[in-house]
């Protein structure tokens, strides 16, 4: 019903602050919720003329009712004319999220990507001017400044994942809000969308400087230690926080730490740890090595599993270790709760060589899986497991680097599933959390 001129100029903060809350606004940290919020005001704001005619719920229905002011559309280019904004978005998102709804008001335009199986969403917008118009105005307890492509983007969340994302670029800005089993996705997946936003078009920040796709180090990789939950005791006498390892990461290639490494291990006894690689060190009063080993009791027909290994040397040389933490195979995967679902067996740990040269079957699937990747680069370290569902997943932890100048890696689980017709994706990426593990 078309609204008086006399009522216009009451409603129009009502209507504005309905609109930006849809997306971001139905999410609250607090209570856990997801975008789904965002999906049902979505999915109801239009009518069978394609017009935005969904009302807000009036507490006292005697109550003049606000007209939700989005305008839902069948097209990008539908969006973009009503909105007089344009965007360039993925058609579709780590190959999940592919279910787009389009929707558009005044100088704003959004785009919903649903997964269409456990009503995760991720929402993208973009508006004209410098105001933030995520509509999410939760209270998050991390944030973090990191820089994708040229802009510089505010990453918020919790326990390590990110939530939204916020930035200018112009006379413009952006917001990603991402829900995916309640607990929002991980910073490499993150950073991978924010820099497909406007790609082309968005670099007019004066920084020239680039963020990694795994967003943990975001060339500074003292964030290893001010993100992880047990790194308390490592900051007291920390002169520098942890450092992924940016070169070969063979023990072999790495001397000092090999040394070290047998230093520690050498008296011990009832169990063996075979170093696999070498992913990050830490100065202090001497020097923390971060080491993946397999593990294998000293028992007749012990299954190995893969641990970080914790070995600190001192000033003068001598080297224990100090922590193990094993890897706890898909219990890191976001998508986990769908897997289990339909799994046949358990998570099994590599028992036989852990490159993936020598197990051709994950070699396979995972080229399959990368393969039309852009924006991040990931390069097999080694085959932790695997586990037989309708098809097979698999666990592989890869070297993560962003397809820019100047990024620096990190070390993540990659999640790859490829299913009975031989198709393959990445379901998770979930970066290792060297410092929490140290704790």
């Amino acid at each position: 019903m078309k609204k008086t001129k006399k009522l216009s100029a009451i409603i129009i903060c009502t209507m504005m602050a309905a609109a930006f809350t849809a997306c971001g606004g139905g999410a609250s940290a607090s209570s856990g919720s997801s975008a789904a919020a965002s999906a049902a005001t979505a999915s109801s704001a239009s009518a069978s003329s394609g017009s935005s005619a969904a009302s807000a719920a009036s507490a006292d229905s005697g109550k003049e009712q606000i007209a939700n002011p989005f305008t839902d559309c069948k097209t990008l280019a539908e969006a973009e004319k009503i909105s007089g904004v344009s965007i360039s978005v993925p058609t579709a998102i780590n190959n999940d999220f592919s279910d787009c709804t389009y929707r558009a008001m005044d100088s704003l335009i959004e785009v919903i990507y649903a997964d269409g199986k456990e009503n995760d969403q991720i929402c993208i917008r973009k508006g004209s001017g410098t105001k933030d118009v995520s509509g999410d105005y939760n209270s998050y307890p991390e944030s973090e400044k990191v820089t994708i492509g040229n802009a510089e983007v505010t990453f918020k969340g919790s326990s390590g994942k990110v939530s939204l994302a916020v930035w200018t670029s112009g006379d413009n800005s952006y917001s990603v809000y991402a829900a995916q089993s309640g607990s929002g996705i991980a910073k490499a997946m993150m950073t991978e969308i924010v820099g497909k936003v406007d790609a082309s078009g968005s670099k007019t920040s004066s920084s020239g400087s680039k963020a990694s796709v795994a967003a943990s180090s975001v060339n500074n990789t003292a964030v290893l230690v001010s993100t992880a939950a047990g790194s308390e005791k490592l900051a007291k006498t920390a002169l520098g926080g942890w450092k992924f390892n940016q070169g070969k990461t063979s023990l072999s290639k790495n001397p000092t730490a090999m040394k070290a490494f047998k230093k520690a291990v050498r008296k011990l006894t009832g169990c063996e740890y075979k170093p696999i690689a070498l992913l990050a060190t830490q100065t202090v009063s001497g020097t923390n090595y971060c080491i993946l080993c397999r593990t294998t009791a000293v028992v007749p027909r012990a299954k190995s599993t893969y641990s970080l290994v914790y070995v600190y040397q001192n000033l003068k040389g001598h080297a224990r270790i100090t922590s193990v933490s094993e890897l706890e195979l898909g219990s890191t995967a976001a998508s986990s709760k769908i897997q289990a679902k339909t799994a046949l067996g358990g998570w099994k740990f590599n028992q036989s060589k852990t490159s993936l040269s020598k197990n051709p079957a994950a070699m396979k699937a995972f080229k399959k899986a990368v393969r039309n990747l852009t924006g991040c680069e990931y390069k097999p370290i080694a085959l932790l497991g695997s586990q037989t569902v309708s098809g097979t997943n698999y666990c592989i932890l890869c070297r993560t680097t962003a397809v820019v100048p100047h990024a620096k890696s990190t070390y993540s689980l990659v999640y790859v599933y490829q299913n009975l017709k031989g198709h393959a994706r990445i379901t998770s990426v979930s970066e290792l959390d060297i410092a929490g593990s140290a704790d």
